[in-house]
């Protein structure tokens, strides 16, 4: 991703803004995952957003079911949220679960020895998931940046991103204002905690199930844009 044109990390999966926040750090014991057994039923995106929202600590204003004309790839299931910012744009999270090999955008976070040195990468393993993070830095006046993760584990690939606050690059905080920097570092925790938390996947808990089938209808968009008048995306479908 070396070019300012190419450079937007998963720029498919992002899109244009249409529809965030504060996070919580992931807990490095997986089965901290609410709701017992983290795979007991067929993830929906409903419950996607529940875990979001969970993770976050607060509702998002809209969100959104992804489909194949959103860029969601074949055997995957996705969901995009939006979250207020006390100042500024809303903060928007998007988690899309696919079986592994199936998600081009994926492929693109494997390692931090191939990102920029001027962006903050790391990666490590949680529990059964090893993970890589990404704090993609923006440009002043031009690109805020976002936040970008890949959990994998047997059976799953989980890819999440975020973007709203300015984020900046590696040993240029200093000179970022102090709400953008510590907003950033909180999509960065929301995100990690996101994709390594075993109820995150093809396969969910009930606690997350239920506590997306209580989303308010006024709060769930029937496709991404829709709030824009956007037309139904191609595979869309009722959820």
């Amino acid at each position: 991703m070396p070019s300012r044109g190419s450079r937007r990390l998963l720029a498919v999966l992002l899109g244009p803004v249409v529809l965030l926040g504060a996070a919580s750090c992931a807990d490095d014991d997986p089965s901290s995952a609410p709701g017992g057994d983290p795979t007991a039923v067929v993830a929906t995106e409903r419950a996607l957003a529940a875990a979001v929202e969970t993770h976050l600590g607060r509702e998002a204003v809209a969100a959104a079911p992804l489909f194949r004309g959103d860029g969601l790839p074949r055997g995957a299931v996705g969901v995009e949220l939006s979250f207020d910012r006390p100042v500024g744009d809303h903060t928007h999270v998007r988690v899309v679960v696919s079986p592994p090999g199936a998600d081009p955008d994926a492929k693109q976070l494997r390692t931090c020895r191939t990102q920029p040195k001027t962006w903050e990468c790391e990666q490590d393993v949680v529990g059964a998931t090893s993970y890589v993070l990404l704090r993609e830095a923006g440009y002043a006046g031009e690109d805020p940046g976002l936040v970008g993760a890949v959990g994998r584990r047997d059976g799953v690939v989980v890819l999440a991103t975020a973007y709203g606050p300015f984020v900046p690059p590696a040993g240029g905080e200093s000179e970022a204002e102090a709400d953008d920097v510590a907003q950033s570092e909180e999509l960065a925790d929301l995100l990690r905690a996101v994709v390594t938390d075993p109820a995150v996947g093809l396969r969910t808990s009930e606690h997350y199930e239920e506590a997306g089938a209580s989303i308010e209808d006024d709060r769930w968009l029937d496709w991404y844009g829709q709030g824009n008048g956007a037309s139904e995306p191609e595979g869309y479908r009722p959820t």
